[in-house]
């Protein structure tokens, strides 16, 4: 009676130990990836400089609220006067434009906390750059891909796994999160910023110039020159009610530029960051659950 043959292994299991290999190849090479990412400067080079021109766009726009603030000031202590007919009448812009240095106060508040902010992302990022940091990455990656090699130790290994997302939420998170916020800032908000600025450094010049005195002369004057200064009198206070109603004008599109500046600050220093932050822990632990 002829010996029946053993069955040859099915194609399914050797399709799926193939498979575990190749699964187990790539998380090694993925965790030696990340190690050595944890190490290389580039990310925190790039980071650093987009930092440095964010933080220099706020000590501008500070300086700009400053500089118009002081020419408030001086036109709020200004008296314009009216003569016509011989009739004097005082007027004084301070209460006009006093809305506007309300305003321009409370964008100094949100400057404040813009730049509050912007400092602590760069503590954080010299954080996130420093060598324990890398070393702590390392030591997870490390881990976690030596326990690939042991099937066993399915819960030490998803231990590992969530201790080097962590140390990746350290090590990236804030370099990461400066990328893209100003990325977002050149593709949405550069424009406004430049406008914007652009349009209060032209306010702030025009407003020095109105609030300049004009120089008196004292001369003797006949009948025929005291009917022509009556003349100029009355056409001066004209000029003076046209010159009030320029300031009006002019701080009321300062006004609108500040809030658009501080509407570009807000988002870029306070919501955006956190945003960004929310959506990588999201994205890492969606990645973990993926290669667990």
């Amino acid at each position: 009676m002829a010996q029946r043959e053993p069955d040859p292994a099915p194609a399914s299991t050797n399709g799926n130990r193939a498979g575990g290999r190749a699964a187990f190849t790539l998380k090694l090479l993925l965790a030696v990836a990340l190690a050595a990412a944890a190490w290389s400067p580039w990310l925190d080079e790039k980071a650093e400089g987009y930092y440095e021109q964010a933080f220099a766009r706020a000590l501008v726009t500070f300086g700009l609220a400053r500089a118009l603030n002081g020419v408030i000031s001086v036109i709020q202590g200004t008296e314009l006067s009216l003569q016509p007919a011989g009739v004097g009448v005082t007027l004084a812009p301070g209460e006009l434009i006093d809305p506007v240095n309300d305003l321009i106060e409370r964008f100094s508040w949100v400057m404040l906390a813009s730049s509050t902010s912007l400092g602590s992302q760069k503590i954080l990022m010299d954080i996130s750059a420093w060598w324990g940091i890398a070393a702590v990455v390392t030591l997870g990656a490390a881990a976690w891909g030596l326990l690939q090699l042991r099937p066993g130790r399915r819960r030490l290994a998803r231990f590992a796994l969530r201790f080097l997302l962590l140390a990746l939420f350290l090590r990236f998170a804030m370099p990461a999160m400066v990328l893209l916020n100003e990325g977002i800032y050149t593709l949405f908000m550069a424009d406004d910023y430049v406008s914007a600025t652009t349009q209060i450094e032209r306010t702030t010049s025009e407003l020095e110039t109105l609030a300049e005195p004009e120089p008196e002369v004292v001369e003797d004057r006949g009948l025929l020159q005291s009917l022509g200064d009556w003349v100029d009198e009355t056409t001066d206070a004209l000029n003076v009610r046209q010159k009030m109603t320029l300031y009006k004008e002019k701080l009321a599109g300062a006004s609108e530029q500040f809030l658009k500046l501080a509407a570009v600050f807000m988002l870029q220093t306070m919501v955006l960051p956190l945003l960004f932050l929310w959506a990588f822990a999201k994205a890492l632990r969606n990645i973990g659950a993926l290669i667990r």
